[in-house]
């Protein structure tokens, strides 16, 4: 959670989840969700400020000489609902 502390007595919090869950040694998904609640306006608002879903799938591992490695195929889907303007976040890209 991120607190900033507005003039006038007013907060402003936003609160961030971030994980993976791995459905198969060969197929994982990333996400993030991003909720903000602030009084600023003299009355508590909040809502959902983006939720970005990346599934990943690792078709095969290969070798190549003293190496493993694996390749990648992914997506990166990002839901905006239109209230990021009322919010400061910062989505790192990996």
């Amino acid at each position: 959670m991120t607190s900033n502390d507005l003039e006038g007595g007013n907060e402003r919090n936003v609160f961030s989840v971030e994980g993976a869950f791995v459905f198969h040694p060969k197929f994982k998904v990333n996400y993030d969700a991003n909720y903000w609640r602030t009084d600023v306006a003299g009355s508590t608002e909040s809502g959902w400020a983006d939720l970005r879903i990346k599934p990943i799938y690792f078709p095969r591992a290969r070798r190549w000489p003293g190496l493993i490695y694996r390749t990648a195929v992914g997506l990166d889907l990002r839901i905006d609902t239109g209230n990021v303007d009322k919010v400061s976040v910062t989505v790192p890209i990996s």
